[in-house]
């Protein structure tokens, strides 16, 4: 069965049109990347420069820019900039408590009595699993809605067309 799905995904998953779509998505990204970092600093020709976080900036491009290109998702994290978003810090937050677990040999002890960095990765996911829920939910509509207009809505009026005439 994955010879046949391989198959059929390598004519749509080419390599020209993954490049060209992550490249459409990268240059929308980094062009609100770039006014936001000019909005940041004060470039409007002012004297008083300000210091901004380049660390912070680049993650933000990076996280935006991935979710955008996997799930078509805008997270507005380059625009909310400074503001700390909800989804990033349980993202990043959950990373790091995966990562101590190779230096904890009691993470096991800690996972069964939830105390510690296991609780708060237990937190992490939770918020990293209803942002991804939500994208399955939305997906879903937009789904049912267009099955409803361009399946249901014309079998409805072939129907009535041929019962009333």
């Amino acid at each position: 069965i994955w010879k046949k799905h391989r198959q059929i995904a390598s004519k749509i998953f080419t390599i020209r049109s993954l490049k060209d779509h992550m490249f459409k998505c990268f240059m929308a990204t980094t062009d609100e990347f770039l006014l936001k970092i000019a909005e940041l600093s004060g470039d409007d020709n002012d004297s008083d420069l300000k210091s901004v976080n380049v660390n912070d900036m680049f993650a933000r491009l990076t996280l935006e820019a991935f979710t955008f290109i996997a799930f078509g998702v805008k997270l507005d994290c380059i625009a909310k900039a400074p503001q700390v978003l909800e989804f990033p810090k349980a993202f990043d937050g959950a990373f790091a408590s995966l990562a101590y677990r190779i230096l904890d040999p009691f993470y096991l002890v800690k996972k069964w009595l939830n105390i510690g960095k296991e609780k708060q990765l237990k937190q992490h996911i939770k918020i990293v699993n209803d942002f991804a829920y939500d994208i399955i939910q939305k997906r879903t509509q937009v789904l049912n809605c267009f099955v409803y207009v361009f399946l249901v809505i014309p079998l409805c009026q072939t129907f009535f067309f041929f019962f009333f005439f």
